[in-house]
């Protein structure tokens, strides 16, 4: 799989005449939470020569090939990562943090993440985690059996949300990470990792019983967070350091 990766993104490159700036895996292998089945979601950055950012109208921010069972691959433009970072879109540190690294221009991703460190905003992020686990969160207590997958689609934006609440920082994107937060939790810590080795055993359409203990922690964290997010303070920086990275990429 990793041999058709880059590949395909060789493809990309000689196709659409870019170049990758990195390219990561951003789904469930990178959170650490897998099942055998689960695809590979590979999301990367990439930037064009410079002339094509001076005409008029210009073309589509975005790349991608056609998804199947195994591979979802897709991309932005350098310019609509570093938009989308001012208002804080917390995908893109999550992307700069990955443990898996399919490709990057060496020092790239490191000063990315430097320079885009003032324009973290706690109270954006924590919308965006929030809204990412209010779906996930009313299916779960609304069911007597769920799927094991869902559980983690809530789990884990609640665990980045109740960092960013505790910490005021980005959060990391490894469930492993985020759960240094709750060692003296050490009952609700061991079982979510009982999840994560069920999960990485069963297929992705894997089903269990609602599990009461984890429940009302994950309300309890939601309600935790939302507390905070309406104290909480919109950060909004100058954006010249960010034109200044975009000019030195792309030249």
């Amino acid at each position: 799989m990793h041999a058709r990766i880059e590949t395909t993104l060789d493809d990309l490159i000689a196709q659409e005449n870019i170049r990758v700036l990195f390219a990561i895996e951003s789904g469930s292998r990178a959170w650490g939470f897998p099942s055998p089945d689960s695809d590979y979601d590979v999301r990367f950055v990439y930037a064009r020569e410079r002339s094509w950012y001076l005409k008029l109208f210009e073309g589509r921010d975005v790349l991608e090939v056609p998804i199947d069972k195994e591979l979802d691959l897709g991309g932005w433009d350098l310019k609509k990562a570093l938009a989308l970072a001012v208002k804080s879109n917390p995908v893109i540190w999550e992307w700069l943090q990955s443990p898996i690294i399919y490709r990057a221009e060496p020092g790239f991703m490191a000063s990315m993440l430097q320079v885009l460190e003032p324009h973290f905003s706690p109270k954006s992020a924590l919308h965006h985690y929030l809204a990412m686990a209010a779906k996930g969160l009313e299916e779960l207590v609304a069911a007597e059996e769920v799927r094991l997958k869902r559980y983690f689609y809530v789990i884990r934006p609640l665990l980045a949300a109740d960092w960013i609440a505790t910490k005021n920082s980005v959060p990391p994107m490894t469930v492993d990470e985020l759960l240094t937060l709750e060692e003296e939790n050490s009952a609700i810590v061991a079982i979510i990792r009982d999840l994560i080795d069920m999960k990485s055993e069963l297929d992705e359409s894997a089903t269990l019983a609602r599990i009461e203990e984890l429940d009302a922690f994950l309300l309890s964290k939601r309600e935790r967070c939302e507390r905070f997010a309406e104290k909480a303070k919109s950060v909004k920086h100058p954006v010249e350091s960010l034109d200044e990275f975009f000019q030195d990429v792309v030249g």
